[in-house]
């Protein structure tokens, strides 16, 4: 099978308007080489789109675990925060692309025991060698593989606390919005992003 190349981008808190009201989600990327990023409207509905019964759990307990993490250190730390967000991210590709079945081997495409299809490849390299990466790339792979593997041995439960809604780009990619507490998003309803400030970054497939 041809590995996901990807290359890690961070979980990101964004303002969004709907129905008028300005609601602040913590936004990530929902699919993979899906059309453009950045668009400013989606069609929102609460959920997780088409994802299973076992990949919604295993997003939540993967939420509930880092979320607070996130949070902490963006007032303290941009750099680990940008590292958490980002290994956020990679899981959670994980769990989408590369597990519908189960999350036995959930576990990036690395020099790991587990082998995935999601790969990290060609990002942040410091020299050509296979995972020769930069600090904070290496940091956000060893932080996602540490989430993964509190995934696979059921460590982690479910601790509640976030809703999540399904932002639906249609031919562009689906986000994934998260609101921590009785943050409410009607559903289905439209949804404008009053402030985009992504930063997504290029990603190819290897073939």
């Amino acid at each position: 099978t041809n590995p996901w190349a990807v290359n890690p981008v961070s979980l990101k808190q964004t303002e969004v308007t709907i129905d008028g009201a300005t609601v602040t989600v913590y936004d990530i990327c929902a699919e993979l080489f899906v059309g453009e990023v950045g668009i400013s409207t989606y069609s929102v509905a609460g959920g997780f789109g088409a994802l299973n019964s076992s990949q919604q759990l295993a997003v939540r307990k993967l939420f509930t675990n880092t979320l607070s993490n996130f949070i902490a250190l963006q007032s303290v730390d941009y750099d680990q925060a940008s590292e958490v967000g980002a290994a956020i991210q990679l899981a959670f590709w994980e769990i989408v692309e590369d597990n519908a079945s189960g999350l036995s081997g959930a576990s990036l495409d690395e020099d790991f025991a587990t082998p995935g299809n999601v790969s990290i490849s060609g990002f942040n390299l410091i020299s050509p060698a296979p995972g020769s990466y930069d600090g904070k790339t290496k940091a956000a792979i060893d932080l996602a593989e540490g989430y993964l593997e509190n995934l696979r041995n059921d460590t982690w439960t479910d601790n509640g606390g976030l809703n999540f809604y399904y932002a639906d780009g249609g031919t562009n990619q689906d986000r994934l919005w998260v609101t921590a507490g009785a943050s409410v998003i009607p559903e289905p309803s439209t949804a404008l992003l009053s402030i985009l400030g992504l930063g997504f970054l290029l990603r190819r497939k290897r073939n």
